[in-house]
């Protein structure tokens, strides 16, 4: 093992570009209720990330416009009139009302203007609290979700639809690409027979209401679904997993496996076949580059990793066991160190040095140090990789957006593995090449 780097220290010298204010997150959660609308309580500043939110998936928002007098006097009553016309403007299945710092540190009575609409307004309106200074974007996500499913959520007696096997959580926010993982986790797990209510992802507030009626919860990515799964746990019973995340061809078994054994089925044989099917076609796919080989360079390649928790997990497992390619570093992004977690990860990759920070200036000194010829990260730490080096880059978090895509791209799956393995491939070859 090279090396092993449990940093303690959680102060952020340089902040993190990619974490964002909380109502990011918000936005993005309720941007996946169809026809929802969102009305920030706040000066128009805190509307920009509202805005950023709609830029992939399409709401209508309206804001209080609070000012120097809304400030001293209040601002309630523009709250009521800014939710009517939102309501009347626009007709959703739902209203989100988003509080910002502002608006919490002067206290207005926001819980008591909702109810005072109760009557007047037939849709749902859910304060979700979007405070920059308790929370960034990423945290925001499971809180959102959580605040929402919270009032929308009703006992099984309340529905006479069958009952879900699956509700599927997203990791709304976690890379760009998440809609698209999203939707072939479920494909995958509907192709196994299963039933499938995924939560948060173009959402009517009918599939949302029945969230406390599946037999399973099912987390995408642990740190992302597992508050949401606590809460169905505790208040409906439903028991939930948070298998490996899905990226990988043994790790795609394992987390269809893992849902099998909760359901007493046995489709092993099914996903072994499928995972021989996929490297049929990645063997064929090297076999018309004979003379290139470009597998072999990325193998000899210095390779970094850079995500949080799950996805290091995931990609590290993938690239060692299935690409034969040997990382030499992985930095976990987290503002607390997992000591036991990245102790695990480094007994199996012991010639990967792990580092566990939030800092930006160390992951610069870590890179720095390492040079690296592939690296799998996010846009803001492929450009700190650039100020050293010219990496082959793959995004494999937030944010993503350096290439524009218009087809499906995901990671996941049986088929996922083939798209990742194509993009190092490629990237290496453009590079060298």
């Amino acid at each position: 093992m090279q090396g092993l780097a449990l940093t303690d220290d959680t102060h952020c010298a340089y902040i993190d570009p990619a974490s964002r204010c909380s109502i990011l997150g918000v936005g993005q959660v309720a941007a996946q209720v169809k026809s929802a609308a969102v009305v920030v309580h706040g000066p128009k500043g805190c509307l920009y990330p509202v805005y950023e939110a709609t830029l992939q998936s399409n709401f209508p928002y309206n804001y209080t416009e609070m000012c120097e007098s809304s400030v001293v006097f209040g601002n309630e009553e523009v709250i009521r009139d800014k939710i009517l016309d939102t309501y009347y403007d626009n007709a959703p299945s739902l209203i989100v009302v988003v509080t910002t710092c502002s608006s919490e540190i002067i206290g207005d009575d926001v819980d008591g203007v909702i109810y005072s609409l109760k009557e007047e307004i037939a849709c749902p309106i859910v304060k979700v609290e979007g405070v920059g200074f308790k929370k960034n974007h990423a945290e925001s996500v499971p809180h959102a979700m959580g605040t929402i499913i919270e009032h929308l959520a009703r006992p099984a007696c309340c529905s006479k639809q069958p009952a879900s096997d699956i509700n599927l959580i997203p990791h709304i926010g976690t890379t760009s690409r998440w809609k698209d993982e999203a939707s072939a986790i479920r494909q995958l797990l509907e192709e196994a027979g299963y039933t499938v209510n995924l939560l948060f992802c173009d959402s009517e507030t009918a599939a949302l209401a029945d969230a406390g009626r599946a037999k399973l919860n099912v987390c995408i990515n642990r740190e992302v679904g597992e508050p949401l799964a606590k809460q169905l746990e505790q208040a409906f019973g439903t028991p939930y997993l948070a298998p490996v995340l899905p990226i990988g061809l043994e790790n795609c078994v394992h987390f269809m496996d893992s849902i099998d054994q909760y359901f007493s089925r046995n489709n092993h044989q099914r996903y072994d076949d499928l995972a021989d099917t996929s490297r049929t076609y990645f063997r064929a796919a090297l076999g018309k580059m004979a003379n290139l080989n470009p597998l072999e360079l990325a193998q000899r390649s210095a390779t970094a990793v850079i995500g949080d928790k799950e996805q290091v997990s995931a990609y590290m497992y993938t690239l060692s066991r299935e690409l034969g390619i040997t990382p030499c570093l992985a930095i976990i992004k987290a503002a607390e160190t997992d000591k036991e977690h990245i102790q695990a990860l480094a007994d199996e990759h012991r010639d990967c040095r792990f580092v566990c920070t939030d800092d930006n200036m160390v992951i610069k000194k870590e890179l720095t140090a390492v040079k690296p010829t592939i690296l799998l990260a996010n846009d803001f730490e492929y450009q700190l990789c650039k100020t050293v080096c010219e990496p082959s880059y793959i995004n494999i978090s937030y944010p993503g957006a350096r290439m524009i895509r218009m087809r499906e791209e995901y990671h996941v799956g049986f088929k996922g593995v083939l798209i990742l393995a194509e993009q190092i491939i490629n990237a290496v070859i453009q590079m060298r090449f």
